[in-house]
């Protein structure tokens, strides 16, 4: 969610993330040498940057005067990337976000990369998350993939370990991309907080007060709520749902806690929460508790309904990715309770 850019929004210079420079680096040294493939599959984990890094090195293909540091940010066709309209940039992606890219858009994409550039001598497709296409739409997207126009490069992004076809990954050359170290991403948060009000998280879920500078403690915190992702965690920061977030955080982490306070609790964090990301939330937590517990644990009551509880989040996920549109109330309640097991007592 927080790391897509916003084609309305854009600065007029973009850059790849410092733990990315070395991708970046060496996709270079392969335009430079006429070896860079016309389909590059970027892998990557969420918040870790990898649409931000598609984004950034989109400009610099499409730049007519690339700095070392990236795209000029004054040419015509920095002008154009940061407006949204330039006429050799296609980005293919869901109409809403979570939902599936179709057919209708797939045809687009097609046209697109068969005609010629209009303004330079490349053009870019530009496809996040690739994962979010239907079966009909992978199978249509074969032909972008076998027969673009020639200057055509397509960058495609996908979240990392997420089944995509054999017939896609084949025709692509697949690149990893890293998450920063804990330090890395933990000093990348500090400095986009300087300078910057922010809610007092430690006391946010309850009190609502303020201080200038998120406490290390706190940013590690919401780390741990973004899977470790900085740019997630960015996000999050400067999300309305933080404080029930961490309500619903502190209720998931203590079961005690949350057997004494009521499902009533529970529900009433989670009803301020955006449904995806509540999703992703209680993937997590419930990733988080199999992995803490032992065999003899999975194999008990508790473990097992954690197994239970994953296979229907997903299920829960892919049918909202499918173009399923189940009231926000009611998948909140399914997910609710499928998770019950991170906080029965």
């Amino acid at each position: 969610m927080s790391e897509s850019a916003s084609t309305a929004s854009l600065p007029a210079e973009s850059r790849v993330l410092p733990w990315h420079g070395a991708q970046r680096g060496q996709l270079l040294k392969l335009l430079a040498a006429g070896r860079l493939p016309h389909a590059v599959l970027l892998e990557g984990a969420t918040g870790s940057g990898r649409n931000l890094f598609a984004e950034a090195f989109a400009r610099e293909l499409l730049c007519m005067t690339p700095t070392a540091a990236g795209n000029c940010g004054t040419c015509k066709a920095c002008t154009l990337t940061a407006a949204g309209s330039h006429a050799d940039l296609f980005r293919l992606e869901p109409t809403e976000p979570g939902r599936a890219i179709g057919i209708d858009s797939i045809r687009k994409a097609i046209e697109f990369c068969a005609e010629t550039a209009s303004l330079g001598t490349r053009k870019v497709l530009l496809v996040s998350p690739l994962e979010n296409m239907t079966r009909a739409s992978f199978n249509a997207f074969l032909k972008c993939l076998e027969e673009p126009a020639a200057g055509t490069f397509m960058l495609l992004v996908a979240a990392r370990g997420r089944p995509l076809p054999a017939t896609i990954r084949s025709r692509c050359q697949r690149w990893v991309l890293p998450s920063p170290t804990p330090e890395e991403g933990l000093a990348w948060l500090e400095e986009r907080m300087e300078g910057g009000a922010l809610e007092d998280l430690a006391g946010s879920a309850t009190t609502g007060a303020k201080s200038k500078h998120a406490s290390r403690e706190a940013l590690e915190q919401v780390l741990r709520l973004s899977g470790e992702g900085p740019v997630e965690a960015l996000g999050l920061l400067q999300s309305d749902e933080l404080p029930a977030l961490l309500a619903l955080d502190t209720l998931c982490s203590n079961p005690d806690q949350a057997a004494a306070a009521g499902s009533l609790a529970v529900e009433t964090a989670a009803a301020e929460i955006d449904p995806d990301r509540l999703l992703d939330y209680l993937e997590q937590a419930v990733v988080h508790g199999l992995r803490q517990r032992g065999a003899d644990e999975l194999r008990s009551a508790q473990g097992l309904s954690l197994f239970k509880a994953l296979d229907e989040l997903r299920r829960l996920r892919a049918a909202r990715q499918a173009g399923s549109n189940p009231n926000p109330d009611l998948l909140r309640f399914h997910a609710l309770q499928a998770s019950r097991g991170l906080w029965a007592a």
